[in-house]
């Protein structure tokens, strides 16, 4: 560490600086969007890279091998989005050895996440309870084995140092019991997607399954948008009839804004949506395809979208549910 410092001292100085202009533009940011009645919600990813300056300060709290190669990495097993699984490639922690620090580097890490933001959204939240590690030298996901997690012994840890009003849990994915008594012991809200709910069956998903504790979407940044959705010719015409029955969505009034009315009338203490279910996008403006490395994170919104008809009509909505 010496060496190095010494012989990347500039470009260390410069990563500092540009850290140190970073800190100085958020802290404005944050402190006008209060000033607006705006809270941020951060997003806290479960893993790490392998060059991260995590995993290089702390090799001893991630499954690295002596030259600091991964022996495990994270992933997903085999899913409707890939015949192969998802080969994530992050290292897996060493939870024993995080057990042993009484989880330190998780307290620091959720406390400087909370003090950036108002909320936090913990990605990957049933990796908590029992995650899939697939082998470092795997070129697919497909070997992967599922183990056991740190469970509620994190959090109660985490509960010492950090109010749990400002995590929101996502708890997406492969769902079981073990997961679904990690987020009630917790008492951290969940999500909902109702995109997910239209299989024919009295899902989850529906929104008159909610309950308060939860954090409700049309989609997040992984699904297509409502509009992309009910005009795929893969979404089958039975989900696509649900969901028109459902929501009672209509051509005239705007199917995304059926959606929206749908969701403002659940009972979640939230609901979240995203500006291309707003402006009734389809799924060229998508932010996200699982499983897909290219062209992914680069829709960005037109200012001139704001308009004042625009704004008019979220509000009036916003009022007639009490959701301001």
């Amino acid at each position: 560490m010496a060496k190095y410092g010494e012989l990347l001292k500039a470009e260390v100085e410069e990563t500092f600086f540009i850290q140190y202009l970073f800190e100085c533009q958020w802290k404005k940011l944050k402190a006008y969007a209060a000033e607006k009645g705006i809270e941020i919600i951060g997003d806290l990813p479960i893993y790490v890279a392998t060059d991260s300056a995590d995993a290089w300060s702390h090799p001893e709290l991630f499954m690295l091998d002596a030259r600091k190669r991964p022996t495990e990495v994270a992933g997903v097993p085999p899913d409707a989005f890939s015949d192969d699984g998802q080969l994530w490639g992050n290292p897996i922690y060493n939870w024993p050895k995080h057990k042993e620090t009484d989880y330190a580097w998780w307290t620091r890490r959720l406390a400087k996440a909370v003090e950036r933001h108002d909320l936090v959204r913990i990605d990957h939240f049933r990796g908590f309870a029992g995650y899939y590690s697939v082998p470092g030298d795997s070129e697919t996901a497909k070997n992967g084995e599922w183990k056991v997690g740190p469970g509620l012994d994190l959090f109660e840890t985490l509960k010492k140092h950090i109010s749990m009003d400002s995590l929101i849990a996502e708890d997406l994915g492969v769902l079981d019991d073990p997961v679904r008594e990690l987020l009630k012991g917790t008492g951290l809200p969940g999500m909902k997607v109702m995109l997910f709910a239209f299989g024919g069956d009295d899902s989850e998903y529906l929104c008159h399954n909610y309950t308060y504790n939860s954090i409700a979407y049309i989609g997040t940044h992984d699904n297509e948008t409502l509009t992309g959705w009910i005009f795929n010719p893969k979404t089958s015409p039975e989900c696509r009839q649900n969901a028109v029955n459902y929501m009672r969505l209509r051509e005239s009034e705007g199917y995304n804004w059926g959606a929206i009315r749908t969701l403002m009338a659940s009972v979640s203490q939230r609901v979240i949506f995203q500006m291309q279910d707003i402006l009734g996008l389809s799924n060229y403006a998508r932010m996200n395809t699982p499983s897909s490395a290219m062209g992914n994170w680069q829709w960005r919104v037109r200012p001139d979208v704001f308009t004042k008809e625009l704004s008019a009509k979220l509000k009036k909505c916003t009022d007639t549910y009490h959701r301001n």
